[in-house]
């Protein structure tokens, strides 16, 4: 029949906002909803406001000067540390339910006020205000930052389009700064270098998965999304670290604070924090304090975030994986956690160890060799070991021409070389379904489809070619693309290298989401996964005379990852017409010593395929010849000499033998005498003689 009141001491405020004190540490004032603007004096809180108490701080040269709101903008101000009240009003319109306002960072008595289209601005502390500029966007002025460098640089936030807008001439004027920012989302807080105005970050509400935090460096013309590593929760305040070096800062979500800075990734700051949402966050610089406005938990208090060392990660990169004999490559530390020192390996280079941050190693003999770091600090030690990391190659490549249609099961195929910086499972792979005439149901294909692989540009490179000697070379492929659609979609490059993979020139470089001249879709986008049918192919020629005459000519296929859809390539066919070169003259003979009267067959044994002949018979009949194989008779005895002009498009070439061939006269006809007369008996005998010496073969 009775009820007993349970809920004294409950910590259950609903919070929107907190302003401190700038001059004690103990004295600071919140709004709630419900429950009004009340003050903490380091004991005890007092309720100095009723109603629901929205945004509110104190002066920051008298603690006795305090701004307190109710809803709709309704401002007022005590002199008497919120004893009394005074509405400041006067030319202020009515505004939205939470009305922000800050006091100038060089000015006391100067104000500004959000809430409305336009930014209002007070130069009496709020007795009477006046209408600056409007900033861009769509609405009301949900927050607004005056740089505390440069009081007049000022960032307003809206909604919708150009949500985002700065003024440098006190708020007088605005102009969007929201190139690549959100659209969709709202954004909720702002915050600003204490000095550098240049320096700003955004949040954002909603639950866009990759849209949290933006930060520029340049005053807003560009905006880097730093959201990686938060949550896909809204964030609604971000409170920035003056003096830090590393711009460090804290942001208030729907479950808790996060911390980062340019050393970090994002930290979850929540120990002893309750799962709530946190809507407003500052800093008490004297103690290093921050400060959070819970929207149920009240209020509560922190030490600032202090690193503690993790273990390294170890992880590096170079400037090039692919070299000839003889060059060098410089490695790049990349390894996170701090790390206080480095040793690394290097098989196969020179010098084979180092403990430099970035070292520079010379390679000097062919093959294929490991890396490896070791990243130590305080906390511990992490190792990298990547086994086929740098591939040392001859400074001449292999000759035209190449073919290759991803036929064999090996990928990639021989000699080929697969670049994939993340050392991640996607990248370049073979299909054995996919594929384009003559080699059907065979290709090679990157799936941007299921992965986003962006800001990798994984590459397949071809064999070291060697283009000397060619008078013309190309190269031919066939290529099948999709889009996803007009937003997201892919690119490919062809890369050429003459320094053995340490520079590369595009030769070939196409994108876009449509069907069209220049553009890479084969066939209009579409939403599911692009499988491509016979007639969805493109064949593309390159030209690649300009590279005449290299040895060492690499050719790299780059995926452009826009997580789009999937691209496939076969048939890379590279070709070359051989430079006409002259004839070397050159022949052989059936005999070189003959008798008068006798003849001689010459055979061309020319190279260079030579399209005329010219011979030259000395003491031959005939004594000249255009024919390919001549045959030449020689009647008078004499040593002579032969000569032979080859000759095609690119030039002429003659052999001459000076004492080539040799003519014998013929002998004179022997007599015969007998020793005794050439008539007799059976079984007698007779002896012949010749007057040739020599020379003679008799018969009967």
């Amino acid at each position: 029949t009775t009820y007993s009141d349970l809920s004294s001491n409950l910590v259950i405020a609903q919070q929107y906002r907190v302003g401190l004190s700038a001059l004690t540490a103990t004295i600071l004032v919140t709004g709630h909803q419900d429950n009004g603007t009340n003050k903490w004096n380091g004991t005890a809180w007092s309720q100095i406001y009723g109603g629901d108490g929205m945004d509110c701080f104190i002066d920051r040269t008298n603690n006795n000067i305090i701004y307190e709101s109710y809803v709709y903008g309704d401002y007022r101000r005590s002199t008497d540390g919120g004893i009394n009240w005074t509405t400041i009003n006067t030319g202020l319109p009515a505004g939205d339910w939470l009305c922000a306002w800050h006091q100038d960072p060089v000015t006391a008595t100067t104000l500004y006020a959000g809430g409305r289209s336009a930014l209002y601005k007070t130069t009496n502390s709020g007795t009477a205000w006046s209408a600056l500029g409007t900033p861009t966007g769509t609405g009301i002025i949900i927050e607004f930052e005056i740089a505390p460098s440069n009081n007049q640089i000022i960032y307003a936030l809206k909604t919708g389009g150009n949500a985002v807008s700065k003024s440098i001439n006190g708020g007088t004027s605005f102009t969007s700064v929201s190139t690549g920012l959100p659209t969709t989302v709202s954004p909720t807080d702002v915050a600003i270098s204490n000095t550098n105005p240049n320096i700003v970050f955004v949040t954002y509400s909603g639950y866009g998965a990759t849209a949290k935090v933006y930060k520029s460096i340049d005053g807003g013309t560009t905006w880097a999304n730093i959201s990686t590593g938060l949550p896909n929760i809204p964030c609604n305040t971000i409170v920035y670290t003056n003096g830090s070096a590393t711009d460090a800062i804290y942001v208030g979500t729907d479950v808790g604070v996060y911390y980062k800075d340019n050393a970090s990734g994002w930290i979850m700051f929540n120990t002893g924090l309750p799962n709530v949402s946190v809507r407003d966050l500052e800093i008490y610089y004297s103690t290093n304090r921050l400060r959070a406005a819970t929207f149920g938990r009240g209020t509560w208090d922190s030490d600032l975030y202090t690193a503690v060392a993790a273990v390294p990660v170890a992880s590096f990169t170079s400037t090039a994986t692919t070299i000839c004999v003889g060059q060098s490559v410089t490695f790049t530390n990349t390894s996170s956690g701090i790390p206080t020192s480095y040793s690394w390996t290097f098989a196969g280079g020179t010098p084979g160890t180092s403990t430099a941050t970035n070292p520079t190693i010379t390679y000097n003999t062919v093959g294929t060799f490991a890396v490896g770091l070791t990243a130590t600090n305080g906390s511990g030690t992490n190792t990298l070991s990547q086994p086929n990391y740098v591939t040392v190659v001859s400074p001449t490549g292999i000759a035209l021409p190449l073919n290759e249609g991803f036929v064999s099961a090996t990928f990639v195929p021989t000699n080929w070389t697969l670049y994939n910086p993340d050392l991640s499972t996607t990248t370049w792979a073979r299909s054995a379904t996919v594929g384009f005439a003559p080699t059907t149901g065979n290709s090679m294909f990157f799936d941007n489809f299921n992965y986003n692989d962006a800001g990798n540009n994984d590459e397949v490179q071809a064999p070291k070619l060697n283009f000397s000697g060619l008078a013309s070379a190309q190269m031919t492929f066939d290529v099948a693309y999709a889009a996803y659609d007009a937003a997201t979609y892919d690119g490919l490059e062809v890369l050429v290298s003459t320094d053995c993979g340490l520079t590369y020139t595009p030769v070939y470089s196409k994108t876009g989401f449509t069907v069209a001249a220049g553009n890479l879709p084969t066939v209009a986008a579409q939403i599911t996964s692009f499988v491509p049918t016979a007639a969805q192919w493109r064949t593309e020629t390159i030209n690649l005379s300009t590279y005449l005459g290299q040895t060492n000519v690499i050719i790299g296929f780059r995926n452009i990852a826009g997580y789009g859809n999937n691209l496939y390539l076969d048939n890379i066919n590279l070709t070359g017409v051989a430079t006409a070169a002259a004839p070397v003259a050159s022949y052989t003979a059936g005999t070189t010593t003959i008798c008068a009267g006798g003849s001689v067959s010459f055979t061309n044994t020319s190279t260079n395929s030579p399209t005329t002949n010219a011979w030259t018979f000395t003491g031959g009949t005939p004594a000249t010849s255009t024919a390919t194989n001549p045959t030449i008779t020689y009647n008078t005895a004499g040593v002579y000499a032969v000569s032979l002009t080859a000759t095609n498009a690119a030039g002429s070439n003659t052999a001459t033998s000076p004492a080539y061939i040799t003519v014998v006269a013929n002998p004179a006809t022997p007599t015969i005498t007998a020793s005794s007369p050439i008539s007799f008996c059976q079984g007698g005998a007779v002896t012949l003689t010749s007057s040739a010496s020599s020379g003679n073969t008799w018969s009967n």
